[in-house]
């Protein structure tokens, strides 16, 4: 799976998030710039699925990132992990949909917010940091 294959499957099932645009008037998949893009579609996911609990998009979401985990090119786990993740942590870490959203990831993706993020977000996502016996 390419950033494009990315681009053409946001086009095609998440319509809503190609159709917003940045301050800039920027629309969204854009594969030149692809790790804002992927920080704009956890943005997307926060604001449509999980402040609107919105379990089907939030279920649809997770499905999709489990696929560009297995199936996707260097560029495009790099962008999930840098982007996609870090930013829908960051930001998502008080909404408790992420903690069923998180729980469906692979392991690496947890053992990867284990090593990033503060302790106050790991215990709302139920996780323990790495170095902690």
């Amino acid at each position: 799976m390419t950033l494009e294959d990315v681009q053409n499957y946001c086009l095609e099932n998440f319509p809503a998030f190609m159709k917003t645009t940045d301050l800039y008037g920027n629309t969204h998949f854009r594969t030149g710039s692809h790790h804002y893009s992927f920080c704009r579609l956890a943005d997307f996911l926060i604001k449509f699925g999980f402040q609107t609990n919105d379990s089907k998009l939030i279920q649809e979401m997770a499905d999709f990132t489990v696929l560009m985990l297995e199936r996707g090119d260097d560029s495009v786990r790099n962008g999930v992990y840098v982007s996609f993740i870090e930013g829908l942590v960051d930001q998502g870490y008080k909404y408790p949909q992420l903690k069923g959203f998180i729980q469906q990831m692979p392991e690496d993706v947890r053992t990867f917010i284990k090593g990033f993020f503060i302790d106050e977000v790991l215990d709302s996502l139920g996780l323990e940091r790495n170095d902690k016996k």
